[in-house]
């Protein structure tokens, strides 16, 4: 039996600056070492990032390093996430291959904030990392957090977020000194207005995400609303006293803005090593972990780097397993998300001097495929035998666009459809892509049917599926609008229409055309723009007797910041003021406004 000897220990920063570390040191060595960076309380997590307790990692054969990043508990320095973890990655890898019991080879993995520390390192550029296993994290910060898509914030998420990281710190003020009533009485003051709101993260942690979904969402509607209205939200308590690098984020918003790109490694093809990038379909983080995997297996400076990019795509929200709709996605344990048996090998072989091995031969890519419920290997992404199928909108014949179409036939003569978009009233997310506790209601396929009742949702749905089809891969859909804003978003969402009626989301994007498509110029009122709007990948298979359904409307409402149509952005403003947008989506033979879906063929073409 390995005997592991456990210990504490400080690890020395090049300012001087010393990390909180717990080793994990199996007898014998030296040893490969795997180092895990985290933000949160050890006493929270209790083990690793993958569910199992660290001192059986380290009995695989690695001398396993835990450390607090910087400004986190026992950790010194000031904490602005992200900003440091390129230096102190490469600090702390230094250090451990100074020690007598490292062979000189690191590995790092974790999921979410720990996934993003390990694409810190990469951009470091230390020659001893030799692999990462990055879960539930993109590459860019502007594809998931805290960015959705250009100039869209991931506003439930990242404000959940960042108030757990301030209330933690605040915690911490509050025990290490004393208090000053002065100082308490105003800090009482500013708080009253986010009392509402951290009462719904409380009763999210408490009653959890899968019961009274849509009354969860109005709730939190109602309490961020007049929250953000008192603005600019850029300035709120507690974060201006414990999170000043929320204003930062918020003012940010572009990908190439100095503060994100100096941290970002989307576009250094010189600094790449083997990576297992891990995601789930119902992962916050899902469409940068595959744009990571894509850019990272195609533009590695060498062949030996391409070629050691592997991806796995799971039946997971962010970091839970999803909910079921009557046995039509199967059960799938948090557990097999972070104890995938592709992990450890992975880590043997780029860290345990094996030579290339039967891995090296497999196909890179394992994905769960929702509705058969099975895991399948594919070689590319997208799937070379992809059957890229539109389907066209249609109207019913009337100008609200309720009971609308979707068919392959194009449109000829057909009226636009309408809708109105007040931002005061934005439409409530009902699951999705999001990040549990911080979102309510939380991550998941669930029924989208109360919500396609708002005016402000436009509904079109196929006929019944008399044959199954598999739609694998990135959904997209082709817009051609005109608003009465100057500024204003577009969304979309792709839904699973079952016999019983649910309509059950499966995926769905933004676009804000005013930042993605003009450059920061204003729409002009009557003009016609074509938009193509990005859904998040997926890999679904509607049954027989479903029906594909699209939804577009203009807001999602606590997962993306609302915009108030007023040519001001939602963190800018500091009246609160918003206008309604006359909305206009048109589908005829010259604006023929359709959704494209990754059809792949039921039986997969034999290997020649």
């Amino acid at each position: 039996m390995v005997e592991i000897e456990i210990k504490d220990v400080t690890v020395t920063m090049r300012d001087g600056v010393t990390l909180h570390t717990r080793l994990y040191l199996p007898d014998g060595g030296p040893h490969p070492a795997l180092l895990r960076r985290t933000p949160y309380p050890w006493e929270w997590m209790g083990v690793d990032a993958f569910n199992n307790p660290n001192k059986a990692i380290a009995e695989r054969g690695y001398a396993l390093a835990v450390q607090y990043v910087r400004g986190r508990f026992d950790s010194q320095g000031e904490f602005e996430p992200f900003r440091d973890d390129v230096e102190d990655g490469y600090d702390s890898i230094e250090w451990l291959t100074e020690q007598n019991w490292c062979t000189g080879k690191v590995g790092m993995y974790g999921i979410s904030y720990e996934a993003s520390v390990q694409t810190a390192a990469v951009l470091s550029g230390h020659p001893a990392l030799k692999c990462i296993v990055p879960a539930a994290f993109g590459t860019t910060f502007v594809d998931g957090f805290p960015y959705a898509a250009p100039g869209v914030f991931s506003l439930g998420s990242s404000l959940g977020w960042a108030f757990q990281a301030a209330v933690d710190l605040q915690a911490e003020s509050a025990a290490l000194e004393a208090p000053d009533p002065d100082l308490q009485e105003q800090q009482s003051e500013d708080t009253n207005s986010t009392d509402a709101i951290y009462e719904m993260y409380r009763q999210a942690a408490e009653v959890g995400w899968h019961e009274g979904l849509l009354e969860f969402t109005n709730q939190f509607r109602d309490a961020l609303l007049p929250l953000m209205e008192s603005g600019p939200a850029k300035d709120l308590e507690p974060m201006r006293t414990f999170a000043p690098w929320w204003r930062k984020w918020v003012e940010s918003h572009a990908a190439r803005h100095p503060y994100w790109s100096e941290v970002s490694a989307a576009e250094r093809d010189d600094l790449i090593v083997p990576a297992l990038h891990i995601s789930g379909w119902f992962d916050q983080f899902l469409q940068g972990t595959i744009d990571r995997y894509s850019r990272w297996s195609s533009h590695a400076s060498t062949p030996a780097d391409r070629q050691a990019q592997r991806l796995i795509l799971g039946p997971w929200a962010h970091g839970l397993s999803s909910a079921q709709w009557d046995g039509h996605l199967a059960a799938s344990p948090e557990l097999e998300m972070f104890d995938h048996p592709d992990i450890a090998s992975f880590q043997s072989r780029w860290l345990q001097d094996e030579a290339p091995s039967t891995l090296d031969q497999e196909a890179p890519i394992r994905i769960f495929v929702m509705g058969d419920n099975v895991w399948r290997d594919e070689w590319e992404w997208p799937l070379a035998r992809t059957n890229w199928t539109r389907l066209y909108v249609h109207s019913a014949g009337d100008a609200s666009g309720a009971g609308g179409s979707l068919d392959s036939t194009a449109p000829n003569v057909e009226p636009a459809d309408t809708y109105v978009y007040d931002p005061s009233d934005p439409v409530p997310a009902i699951g999705g892509a999001v990040i549990p506790g911080v979102v309510l209601p939380g991550p998941g396929p669930y029924d989208q049917t109360e919500v396609e009742n708002r005016a402000d949702v436009l509904t079109y749905t196929g006929q019944p599926l008399v044959e199954e089809v598999e739609v694998t891969g990135p959904v997209t859909v082709d817009l051609w609008i005109q608003s009465s804003a100057v500024d204003t978003d577009f969304t979309a969402k792709l839904v699973d229409v079952f016999p019983t009626g649910e309509a059950v989301f499966i995926c769905q994007g933004i676009v804000r055309p005013c930042v993605s498509d003009l450059g920061g110029a204003q729409l002009v009122e009557g003009s016609t723009y074509h938009l193509k709007v990005e859904l998040t990948s997926t890999s679904y298979v509607f049954q027989v007797g479903h029906s594909v359904r699209l939804e577009i409307s203009s807001s999602c409402f606590p997962v993306y910041d609302v915009n108030p149509n007023t040519g001001s952005r939602y963190f800018d403003d500091t009246t609160g003021d918003s206008v309604s947008a006359n909305q206009v989506v048109f589908h005829d033979s010259q604006r023929p406004t359709h959704l494209t879906l990754p059809v792949i063929p039921r039986t997969p073409p034999k290997a020649s």
